[in-house]
């Protein structure tokens, strides 16, 4: 270990003593003409090969240790054949030193054994040896393919000449524009009569689709299933129920809007109408979006599937006095609602709650 760490540093002492007589040498010596890129009197070479202090300066403790290291992380840019093949200090920095030696200025024919092999290996990826080239068989496997196959050929025109083979000798051959269906007699139209007697086996499979079709409807007794989405009620909603919504509604809007003045009831085709006084309202925005969130998002009103008619939704009278709203059950369907408290003055059957 003590003669390693002495070559080690009896080659950085000949490198720093070469690096300082270049540097100390007179920057007023003539150049050559012939050549701009040399100084006369230069033992290294071009200027720009010349070596800097930082390569010059001893290296660090671990850099032995972090190269090894950096040979077995992912990503790594160091290869493991790279390294020495005794691990000793000094001889990591030693061959990656005479590695950038002889890349730089020696050429192939002057460069160890090793360096030709790593060379040779690193064309093919540099994981498997070499190996020489051989013809592949598969190439042979075909050819004697082919080579049977004419064989074949040959025998059978041998044997049968020019007429090819047929089974059934005793019956007529038909040329290809005749068809055997449509021959007046002979075996021909024995063995055709059994194919117009029978069904098409393409509607047979049909008719059983449509068949097994109908009996799997048939097992259905309530139906086809829908889907509840937002109803939370396991029930119909009938016409019986509209008296205990109108008063669920009337209650909310007591509760909330105390200060205001609305009527509410239904009208004879089954619809909710809410008529709400203008004047009384602070905030007629809120009021709409209050009944729009009462309608999506209260559990009762979902309970019972109320919908709201969008053509009566937030309307004013011509008066401009009042603003009308429509609701309407699940069980009734939307068209062309009449709003009736628009129409006449007076509710009848409806549900007063004007506040005086």
């Amino acid at each position: 270990m003590s003669s390693a760490v002495a070559n080690n540093s009896y080659n950085n002492a000949q490198k720093l003593s070469e690096f300082t007589k270049v540097f100390t040498s007179s920057s007023k010596e003539p150049y050559d003409n012939s050549n701009q890129s040399y100084r006369q009197g230069d033992p290294i070479g071009p200027h720009y090969e010349v070596p800097n202090l930082a390569s010059m300066l001893y290296e660090y403790t671990n850099k032995e240790q972090e190269r090894i290291r950096q040979g077995f992380r992912i990503g790594n840019f160091i290869s493991l054949r790279d390294l020495p093949h005794e691990i000793n200090p000094g001889n990591v920095l030693m061959t990656q030193q005479q590695k950038i030696e002889g890349n730089l200025y020696g050429p192939m024919e002057n460069r160890g054994a090793h360096v030709k092999t790593y060379v040779e290996l690193s064309y093919a990826g540099g994981y498997f040896s070499k190996f020489d080239w051989k013809p592949e068989p598969f190439g042979l496997f075909l050819e004697s393919q082919r080579k049977g196959n004419q064989e074949g050929r040959d025998k059978q025109l041998e044997v049968h000449g020019k007429v090819p083979f047929y089974s059934q000798p005793n019956i007529q051959l038909l040329p290809k524009h005749i068809s055997a269906f449509q021959s007046t007699s002979g075996p021909d139209m024995q063995a055709a009569s059994t194919f117009y007697g029978e069904d098409d086996p393409y509607e047979a499979t049909k008719f059983e689709i449509l068949r097994e079709k109908w009996l799997s409807d048939s097992k259905i007794l309530y139906g086809e299933f829908k889907p509840a989405h937002n109803s939370q009620n396991m029930k119909s909603v009938n016409k019986q129920h509209l008296p205990e919504i109108v008063g669920l509604v009337k209650r909310y809007l007591l509760s909330d809007w105390s200060d205001i003045n609305f009527v509410i009831g239904t009208n004879p085709e089954d619809f909710i109408e809410m008529r709400f006084d203008a004047q009384s309202l602070d905030s007629p925005k809120g009021l709409h979006a209050y009944l729009n969130n009462l309608v999506n998002m209260n559990e009762m009103m979902l309970r019972y599937q109320l919908r709201r008619v969008t053509e009566y939704w937030g309307v004013f009278g011509d008066d401009g006095q009042h603003i009308y709203y429509m609701l309407a059950p699940p069980f009734i369907r939307i068209r062309n609602p009449t709003l009736y408290l628009k129409q006449i003055q007076n509710v009848s059957g409806g549900v007063s709650s004007e506040k005086q």
